[in-house]
C-alpha cells in the first residue's frame, strides 16, 4: 500500500498530465463580458474535487479570463482569502467547472477591485482574472481584474476548534474539538492516546521511548499517534493568526477560531500548553463548595474525588461548561466555577488517603428525576501524572 506522501506526489503527476492537456485543448479562448454563458438544455457536469491550473502540480500554468465563483472568507490587507468554484476559459465554462474545496489567495489587480472586494467579506461575489499557479506554495495565485455580484450560491466553509501542535505557519497536527462539549472530547482524546499507546503506569516516559526506539516499535507509536493528530495545511486568516502561529510554532495547543476545507484558515490559535499548566498549577488551591449550573449538559472539571464517612462520592475543583468558557480560563479572563458536585463514576484508584490525586474529569450533569438530586456523572478522567506522560510522549513522537 502506498504512504500519504507516494499517494500526493502520485495525484501531483496525475493532475499536472491532466492540466497541460486541457489547456492546450481548449486553446485559453476568451470569455465574453463578465458573465458566465448558461450552456443551453446540456445536462450540468458535475464539479470535480480537484485543483485548478497547476495548483498542487509541478506544472507552470497560467490562464486568463478565469472566473471564480467565491465567498470571501478573509481579508488579510494585501491579499484576500477565498474559497469558491473556478470557471475555466474554453468553449463551455460551464463544462470546466473545478473546485478545490480549499482556501485560495487572491490578490487583487487594482486598488478599485481591492476596495470593492474589502467590502463584500463574508459575502458570495464572482471574480474575474488571471491565475498563475507558479506562485505560493501549491496554492497558485489568482488575480481578478473585476468583478460582481454573483447568482451562485457559495456557503461559508466550516467553523472548526481543536488541540495539536502549530508545526509552523503553514502546517500543524490537530485533532478537532467539538464546539459546546467543554472540553469533554480532549479529555477523551487524550485519555484514549495514553492508552492506545500502551504508556507506563509509572510515568517513566523516557525509558518507554528508548525501549521502544530500540525494538522499532516507535514507528508504530508515531503512526498511532498520526491516527489521532491529522496533518493540516494551514493558512492564517490576517496578522493577528500569523502572530498566533508564529510564536506558537513547535508548541501544543488550541485552535480557538478556524474554518476547515481541505487546508485550515486559522484565525486565533493563542492559548499554549503553557497556559493550560498554569492554570492546572493555580487550580490545586481551590476547594469547591458549591454545585455548578442545574442544567443537564457535558461540563469538565479540574480537580480531585473525595469519599466521605458514609462513602458518599464528590468532585472538586473548577468546571467549565463550554470550549469558549474553558478558553477563557486558560487566558485568565475568568475563574470559571469553583464546585463540588456529588458523583458517579469515579474510579477507587484516584481516592488516596495521603494526598488528592488530581484529574482531568469529563462527564455530563443530570438530576435524578424521582429524587431531583444533581450529579455529576464522569465519563472519563485524566490524572496529573497521566497527563504529563502523554505531553512527554506525544512532544517525542511528532517530532
Amino acid at each position: 500500500m502506498l504512504n500519504s506522501s507516494a499517494v500526493f506526489a502520485y495525484k501531483r503527476f496525475a493532475f499536472g498530465v491532466f492540466l497541460t492537456a486541457f489547456i492546450f485543448a481548449s486553446g485559453c479562448s476568451t470569455q465574453t463580458g463578465n458573465t458566465i454563458t448558461s450552456g443551453g438544455n446540456s445536462p450540468p457536469i458535475a464539479t470535480s474535487i480537484v485543483a485548478p491550473h497547476g495548483i498542487e502540480t509541478d506544472t507552470p500554468t497560467t490562464a486568463n479570463n478565469v472566473t471564480l465563483n467565491c465567498f470571501i472568507d478573509a481579508d488579510r490587507e494585501n491579499d484576500f482569502v477565498v474559497h469558491g468554484t473556478f470557471h475555466l476559459p474554453g468553449i463551455t465554462p460551464e463544462r470546466q467547472e473545478i473546485n478545490p474545496e480549499r482556501f485560495q489567495i487572491v490578490v487583487p489587480a487594482t486598488e478599485t477591485v481591492r476596495e470593492a472586494m474589502r467590502r463584500s467579506v463574508g459575502q458570495a461575489i464572482s471574480l474575474f482574472g488571471k491565475f498563475d499557479s507558479t506562485y505560493g506554495t501549491g496554492q497558485g495565485l489568482f488575480a481578478p481584474v473585476s468583478l460582481e455580484a454573483t447568482s451562485q450560491e457559495v456557503m461559508q466553509a466550516p467553523s472548526w476548534i481543536g488541540w495539536g501542535i502549530i508545526n509552523n505557519t503553514q502546517a500543524g497536527h490537530l485533532f478537532e474539538c467539538e464546539n459546546g462539549d467543554a472540553l469533554t472530547d480532549w479529555v477523551s482524546t487524550l485519555s484514549d492516546v495514553a492508552d492506545t499507546l500502551g504508556l507506563p503506569g509509572d510515568g517513566n516516559i523516557s525509558d518507554f521511548l528508548s525501549s521502544a526506539e530500540k525494538s522499532g516499535e516507535i514507528v508504530a507509536l508515531k503512526y498511532k499517534t498520526n491516527q489521532v493528530l491529522s496533518s493540516w495545511p494551514l493558512v492564517n486568516a490576517g496578522d493577528v493568526a500569523l502572530s498566533d502561529m508564529r510564536s506558537g510554532s513547535g508548541q501544543f495547543g488550541f485552535v480557538t477560531s478556524a474554518n476547515a476545507l481541505q487546508n485550515m484558515l486559522v484565525r486565533r490559535t493563542d492559548v499554549r500548553e503553557s497556559d493550560v499548566e498554569r492554570f492546572m498549577v493555580g487550580a490545586k488551591g481551590v476547594s469547591g463548595a458549591n454545585e455548578g449550573p442545574h442544567k443537564e449538559e457535558p461540563a469538565t472539571v479540574y480537580g480531585y474525588a473525595q469519599k466521605n464517612a458514609s462513602e458518599t462520592i464528590y468532585v472538586m475543583g473548577v468546571e467549565g461548561d463550554s470550549f469558549s468558557q474553558w478558553m477563557d480560563i486558560f487566558r485568565g479572563k475568568t475563574s470559571g466555577y469553583s464546585v463540588r458536585w456529588e458523583a458517579s463514576g469515579v474510579p477507587d484508584q484516584l481516592f488516596n488517603n495521603d494526598t488528592s490525586v488530581y484529574c482531568w474529569f469529563s462527564g455530563t450533569r443530570v438530576q435524578d428525576p424521582e429524587t431531583k438530586q444533581w450529579y455529576f456523572c464522569v465519563s472519563k478522567f485524566l490524572t496529573d501524572a497521566r497527563y504529563s506522560s502523554i505531553m512527554e510522549a506525544l512532544s517525542v513522537l511528532e517530532k
